[in-house]
């Protein structure tokens, strides 16, 4: 079944009816979302076909968008077809979409959206002018005719044919952007984290109006449109997944109306103000981290007419299976690798269900046998797989993670030690906790001596560890232990959190990788935290200050400068703590070393944000 969403602003009931009379034909049931702040409850009462749905205040164009797709979910619908107040659209032309879409699913595409192009009402020409948004074109053949087909990295809303399955992978649409370059967003998000595409077809197409005519290189906005124009732009020009030929346009776009407003277009002062308000927000005002689901879709509190969907009961968490992650390369001391085996396996009150051993390039024959003892030990739960050369920890890890099973994935190093209870006591407290995405403990560090140094503690509460991450990292990389749907890629969907990419280590870094994927994790809304106890007994070396040398400092310093930008922006006193960091780093190796062990490091890093 397909249902209609159309987003109502005050609308012209005269042209509504015109949009309806050809839109009720197509689709089994048309939801009208009011955004006005009264009710044209009664002229709608007792239409067959049609639901109305007030909210009787501009709750943005995105929040009305999630009320109907939260309805037709609730009803079991397939589809949905998302429509303007000021558009009109052809005959036939949901038929036609969806047949275009089953060819193109039959030809492997996996689809987010698929629409038909839009027209200036007021021109009669396609104002589909981005050529740098086409990937490649296509011609589809359904039916004897032919259509030419733009795989496109995003489209617009109005018209767009979307599976309400989609939703439940991407996520909904962000309701905090309101109104300006909502489908975009989703379009980019749908094909950047989950590979989803967007196609449109030229011989389909809907009259629109966008914007007011204008002699100038861009449409005419009110004042009130500016504000979210400026704000929204500088808020996705932070992240990755927004193409840069967008951010480019959009630059030089609202660089050209930052003084073409104030000095031409009326009102003149109200347009620079709500400009400069744009500007503002857009560099300083926090933003929420995640995606809203189809899982939240819920009713206004006291409002009849809002969609009458409760939240599902969660279900017991099931039963955790736990995978250990670990590699290993040629210059590690077979004695150690064999202390680290023991540690997770023979010594632990929760043994793991399944180990990931990667051998990283070739091995001395020291450390294969160190291996094959623990293979005839451990048997079936210890896998080891193989690089024919070194190919460095981070695509060994990532390696490492396609192989794991477990619903929990735990790092170890081949030179450390875990605690006898390490793994029992990660994996009650993610039970009991399961907001909580990544855990790391307490690690007490050790010299080659054997002799017990300082207990490095982190921050116990997500909440602290997203403040202390600009400064230090928030989490021991071997301490932790991961949910698998972290890294749940589309062939283990379930796993994953609805609105959430899937992560991996960043492959740029050799190094560092670590503090890399905790910036991931932070900027797409995992959490991370840590117990109190002690987890791990970690090996320092003797030249540990040698290994912290510059290639390691300047590399440290580009992932906190770009993780820094990513979450507060280009305008934040956070970046004093890396470029002070990396000052400290290239001086003398005995200023360093004096830093390292000294209090006023332990202090700085533990200090709250």
């Amino acid at each position: 079944m397909t249902g209609a969403i159309i987003i109502l602003y005050h609308p012209d009931t005269a042209l509504l009816e015109q949009a309806l009379e050809k839109l009720l034909p197509q689709v089994d049931e048309v939801c009208l979302i009011d955004n006005s702040d009264i009710s044209l409850a009664d002229h709608f009462e007792g239409r067959k076909g049609i639901v109305y749905v007030p909210l009787l205040q501009n709750m943005g164009i995105a929040a009305a968008q999630n009320r109907g797709i939260c309805h037709f979910r609730e009803k079991g619908y397939d589809d949905v077809l998302f429509c303007d107040q000021d558009s009109r659209g052809t005959a036939h032309l949901v038929e036609r979409l969806k047949a275009i879409r089953s060819v193109l699913e039959q030809q492997g595409h996996r689809i987010a959206a698929i629409g038909p192009k839009p027209i200036n009402e007021k021109t009669g020409r396609s104002y589909y002018n981005k050529p740098r948004n086409v990937i490649r074109k296509l011609t589809v053949d359904t039916n004897g005719e032919a259509y030419h087909v733009d795989l496109v990295h995003s489209i617009i809303s109005s018209f767009s044919l979307v599976r309400l399955a989609a939703f439940d992978e991407v996520g909904l649409f962000e309701e905090p952007l309101f109104i300006d370059a909502v489908d975009n967003e989703w379009g980019w998000r749908a094909e950047h984290f989950h590979s989803l595409r967007s196609f449109m077809v030229h011989e389909l197409t809907f009259s629109h109006m966008q914007g007011q005519p204008t002699r100038m290189p861009f449409k005419k906005s009110s004042a009130f449109r500016l504000y979210y124009q400026y704000r929204n732009f500088l808020v996705l020009l932070r992240r990755p997944y927004v193409p840069f030929f967008w951010k480019w346009h959009c630059m030089w776009t609202y660089l050209l109306k930052f003084f073409f407003y104030p000095l031409f277009v009326s009102p003149r002062w109200q347009n620079l103000c709500q400009m400069l308000r744009g500007i503002r927000d857009g560099f300083f005002r926090a933003w929420p981290s995640t995606f809203s689901t189809l899982s939240s879709c819920k009713p206004s509190p006291g409002d009849q007419h809002s969609v009458a969907l409760e939240r599902q009961q969660q279900s017991p968490l099931p039963a955790s299976t736990i995978s250990v992650l670990m590699s290993v390369y040629g210059k590690d001391e077979p004695s150690f690798l064999s202390e680290a085996m023991q540690s997770i396996w023979t010594e632990q009150t929760r043994r793991p269900d399944q180990i990931v051993l990667i051998e990283d390039g070739p091995l001395p024959a020291a450390l294969l046998e160190v291996i094959d003892q623990w293979k005839k030990e451990i048997g079936q739960p210890l896998e080891v797989y193989s690089n024919e050369q070194n190919m460095g920890l981070t695509h060994s890890l990532n390696k490492g993670l396609e192989k794991t099973k477990g619903t929990l994935i735990a790092r170890m190093d081949s030179d450390d030690r875990s605690h006898p209870k390490r793994f029992e006591r990660q994996e009650q407290f993610l039970q009991e906790h399961p907001e909580v995405d990544i855990l790391g403990g307490s690690m007490q560090e050790f010299d080659e001596t054997e002799e017990c140094l300082n207990i490095r503690h982190y921050p116990t509460s997500p909440e602290a560890a997203r403040a202390m991450i600009h400064r230090a990292s928030p989490v021991a990389h071997p301490t932790v232990m991961m949910r698998r749907r972290l890294f749940a890629t589309p062939a283990d969907n379930s796993l994953r959190e609805s609105g959430k990419p899937f992560l991996r280590y960043d492959e740029r870094y050799r190094i560092s990788q670590d503090i890399a994927l905790w910036f991931d994790a932070v900027c797409s809304g995992y959490q991370i935290s840590n117990i109190t106890d002690i987890t791990l007994f970690f090996r320092r070396a003797n030249d540990v200050y040698k290994r912290r040398g510059r290639v390691k400092a300047w590399n440290e310093f580009k992932i906190y400068m770009r993780g820094i930008y990513r979450l507060y922006g280009l305008f934040t006193p956070k970046y004093a703590y890396p470029i002070m960091r990396l000052v400290f780093r290239l001086m003398p190796r005995r200023i360093v070393r004096w830093g390292y062990d000294s209090r006023l490091r332990r202090h700085i890093a533990e200090k709250k944000g």
